[in-house]
């Protein structure tokens, strides 16, 4: 299913687009990720049920089951996440602490919103994820 910023809107939509990660943080605060994972992290949810990507260093790979609030086209829903599957590289700095956070999206289910080429996702603990559509 497309889902897209609504109707009469321009709109990305969740499937098939390159979504970056830009900040991470806990719902009150969310900060910009580090210098050394910034343009790295990103997720990009497939027609097949999956969510791939990578964490700044490590791949993930999980089941993604999108579901759109109300009526087609619904810019808001929810996805239910499987456990994630990760390539296991051990990564610098800042880079392990960022993916542990990005990591608590996964295996449960996370609110999203798509705003014209914004989605933010609130996974179930609070943790909150903005990520915008890579530009081709």
């Amino acid at each position: 299913m497309d889902l897209t910023s609504g109707p009469g809107k321009p709109g990305t939509p969740l499937t098939g687009t390159k979504w970056t990660v830009h900040t991470v943080g806990d719902g009150k605060s969310a900060a910009p990720l580090p210098k050394d994972v910034s343009g790295k992290a990103h997720l990009t949810f497939g027609k097949d049920g999956k969510a791939r990507g990578n964490l700044g260093c490590n791949d993930v790979t999980a089941k993604a089951e999108a579901k759109a609030a109300g009526k087609a086209g619904a810019k808001e829903g929810r996805i239910t996440f499987g456990a994630p599957t990760t390539t296991r590289k051990m990564c610098p700095g800042d880079t392990m602490a960022t993916e542990r956070k990005l990591l608590k999206l996964f295996d449960g289910t996370a609110r999203y919103d798509v705003e014209r080429d914004t989605l933010k996702l609130t996974a179930a603990d609070g943790t909150v994820i903005d990520a915008r559509a890579a530009t081709p």
